[in-house]
């Protein structure tokens, strides 16, 4: 990589990095005397689970355990960034300083996405410029989500466009508020460019391989399922060329297939323990087995990839044969990867789409292929694949600049209530509130909650009707005492009812001891 190419890869990542922060300004330039920016505007209940996984970091956590459900953990080797970022915070003005660093992990993101994808791309590509369009396609690219939210087609069939759902299946989003991700994708696709770049012969101890195989380790952290698609793909890929190897098609022998077979066994050899303990980790924890069950991302139906796709389509199929001609051995990953596409994401596992990682990006790179064959081509034509993001960017200006409202602000009475309390409750004690509240109080509070985030606390809807209507004032009383205890619960943050008449008011019983009140927020301990 040249000082050009860094030169040009630092640009776009504080290009890309302050032009979406400004929605994130808006957002605390709009918050005021009633109401408290949360720092998220997409995505705002898991933007607050991150923030509350910095917290128990501070705590002392090393390991992931959801502050979202009551329920025994035993840790897990999962989103471990955020739990170490807390560890760098203090309890003053912490909740800012968790914003804080979630935009720096945000601008780390961005970098490393960039500078994967163009590792990626300069496989292919001598072209500076094609390697830049790769770039910009990849993390910046979209569908024709922008076209049917004009038509007011928006939930066609059933489901959002994968624009505006999915940082896997494109990547802006991930760049805009879903930093793990963003790394992740960078890490995948450096590991696969240094996979590609193996040249016959690969040494025993092959050091670029290991190299990358750090980074496949950080990945492994980062987004385990991320590490099985890369190597699904690199398995693949040597299943493919074994095979044209065999039959001796030009382009392809047996050198070089055991040189990327080498350079494939260092890639991964540093990943390998952390993933088995992954596994045995998720195994044996019946909380992340539940966790798991609870985590669904269905891929929507066909059409929904069709017309994410449908922009760059027609220049990939005319990029196929430039770019098997170009390469066969590289372009043999890429179109491999793109063939069984669509056996990932309808795989038989709850969260389909996250398997949709990475391909964006090869389909971006075959499209390219078109262009360099026809240099007469104006990549202006590729404009509308930029639409979604510009959609998405004004979307978010909208959301924190408009009138304040739950759930991208919370009311600044709640947010005091959060903090006066916290002198009251001790850490790690499990409170009870509604399921909006709850979402908010442990990225504010060293506390766990037995709802407030819907993979992570378990019970799921059941658990979650039951606190609403304790939270209305409508649960039987003779079952509210047995429902606390059952889920270990030491507190209850409580607001009065919309309805008052004739509801439960937690003043009136033996086993719950009154302890604090801040404007219209009420703190009650249970009584052992």
């Amino acid at each position: 990589m040249t000082r050009a190419d860094r030169r040009w890869l630092l640009a776009f990542t504080l290009v890309v990095f302050f032009a979406t922060l400004v929605p994130y300004g808006l957002g605390f330039a709009t918050q005021g005397e009633e109401w408290v920016f949360t720092g998220f505007f997409f995505g705002v209940e898991d933007g607050n689970s991150y923030l509350a996984k910095m917290m128990r970091g501070w705590l002392g956590d090393w390991l992931f355990r959801s502050p979202y459900s009551s329920a025994p953990q035993a840790g897990l080797p999962a989103l471990l960034p955020y739990v170490w970022l807390g560890k760098l915070t203090t309890p003053a003005g912490q909740h800012t300083q968790f914003l804080i660093l979630f935009q720096i992990f945000r601008l780390v993101g961005v970098a490393v996405a960039a500078c994967g994808t163009y590792a990626f791309a300069a496989v292919f590509f001598a072209e500076v410029r094609l390697r830049r369009w790769t770039v910009a396609l990849s993390l910046l690219g979209g569908g024709l989500g922008w076209l049917l939210v004009l038509l007011g087609q928006a939930g066609l069939m059933g489901s959002l466009p994968l624009d505006y759902i999915s940082p896997e299946t494109f990547g802006f989003l991930s760049l805009y508020g879903l930093p793990h991700l963003a790394a992740a994708r960078g890490l995948l696709l450096w590991g696969l460019a240094a996979y590609l770049r193996a040249a016959s012969p690969v040494p025993r101890f092959d050091q670029a391989g290991l190299l990358a195989g750090l980074g496949w380790l950080a990945l492994a952290f980062l987004q385990p399922l991320t590490v099985v698609v890369g190597g699904l793909v690199v398995a693949l890929h040597l299943g493919v060329t074994a095979v044209l190897a065999r039959r001796g098609l030009a382009g392809f022998g047996w050198p070089e297939w055991k040189a990327t077979f080498r350079r494939a066994f260092w890639l991964g050899l540093p990943a390998l323990p952390v993933m088995l303990w992954t596994v045995a980790a998720f195994a044996r924890d019946p909380y992340a087995q539940a966790w798991t069950a609870q985590n669904t991302l269905p891929s929507p139906p066909p059409l929904h990839y069709l017309l994410g796709y449908a922009l760059l389509l027609p220049f990939a199929a005319m990029g196929v044969r430039p770019l098997w001609r170009s390469d066969r051995w590289r372009a043999a990953l890429v179109f491999a990867w793109l063939a069984v596409f669509p056996i990932f994401v309808y795989a038989p596992i709850n969260v389909q789409r996250r398997m949709a990682e990475g391909v964006f990006t090869a389909l971006a790179v075959t499209a390219l292929a078109a262009f360099r064959a026809r240099p007469n081509w104006r990549k202006a034509w590729l404009a509308p694949v930029f639409f979604t993001t510009v959609f998405l960017l004004l979307g978010g200006m909208l959301a924190t600049s408009g009138c304040p409202a739950p759930p991208v602000y919370r009311p600044a009475g709640e947010i005091r209530a959060f903090e006066e309390f916290r002198e009251y409750i001790p850490p790690n004690a499990v409170v009870l509130a509604d399921f909006d509240t709850s979402n908010a109080l442990p990225a504010w509070l060293p506390v766990r909650v037995v709802t407030g985030h819907g993979p992570e606390s378990l019970g799921g809807a059941v658990l979650r009707a039951q606190v609403e209507t304790l939270a209305r004032g409508q649960m039987e009383p003779g079952e509210i005492e047995p429902f606390l205890r059952e889920h270990h619960i030491g507190y209850l943050f409580w607001t009065l009812p919309d309805s008052t008449s004739g509801a439960w008011n937690p003043a009136d019983v033996a086993y719950l001891e009154f302890v604090a009140q801040s404007g219209e927020y009420w703190l009650y301990a249970v009584r052992p």
